[in-house]
């Protein structure tokens, strides 16, 4: 109520039926274990991880230029960074491609664009990077930039960056061009394309 009153809570082991803890004063209490167990355990945990969260019911537009995986089997040529432009409305029959290109699975992109609306990272990578750092990530230029429109609106409801998988950790990305550099979980390989590969293998 307009004031902040400052808590120390020291969590510590096992302690005869319970979990000791250290309060204010020092003075030390046992708390029921399965109250503390759920408690989350990392920084990240605390910090903001969202990076990208909308209305589904606006989106109306969605552009895509992804660029080819260099790691793949018949990845591109040198030099050839060239991205691959997909732009996909919502219509009467669902999401459907108007740039003209190979049809997409309208209900397989509808998933891909509700895992947009409230996409979380599982973790913080870094809170800033260098231009060599984010080019060595996949993210200058991204291996995959995104960007949420809705029908009548002057700023975009989304802008997603995705960069390369990191082994044992997940997929890098940012908002936009900018911020935080996170990490998503693994599934996130699965449900979104991070090169024009995946896209063309998945939608």
């Amino acid at each position: 109520a307009g004031r902040e009153v400052p808590l120390r809570l020291a969590i510590g082991g096992l302690y005869a039926d319970g979990r000791l803890v250290e309060g204010p004063g020092g003075r030390l209490r046992t708390v029921a274990a399965e109250r503390i167990d759920d408690v989350p355990r990392t920084l990240a945990a605390y910090r903001e991880r969202t990076v990208s969260r909308f209305d589904l019911a606006e989106a109306f537009r969605v552009t895509l230029e992804l660029r080819a995986d260099p790691e793949a089997a018949g990845g591109p040529a040198p030099g050839d960074a060239s991205p691959m432009r997909v732009v996909a409305e919502l219509g009467g029959t669902g999401w459907a491609r108007v740039d003209g290109g190979p049809a997409l699975d309208p209900d397989r992109f509808s998933d891909f664009v509700r895992d947009l609306a409230g996409l979380r990272a599982a973790d913080v990578f870094a809170d800033g990077l260098g231009g060599a750092e984010l080019e060595s990530l996949g993210l200058s230029p991204p291996r995959v930039a995104i960007r949420v429109e809705a029908e009548r609106a002057e700023r975009p409801l989304a802008e997603v960056a995705l960069g390369r998988e990191l082994p044992g950790r997940g997929l890098v990305a940012m908002r936009g061009d900018e911020g935080p550099v996170f990490v998503l979980a693994a599934q996130a390989t699965l449900d979104l394309p991070g090169s024009s590969q995946a896209f063309a293998e998945a939608f």
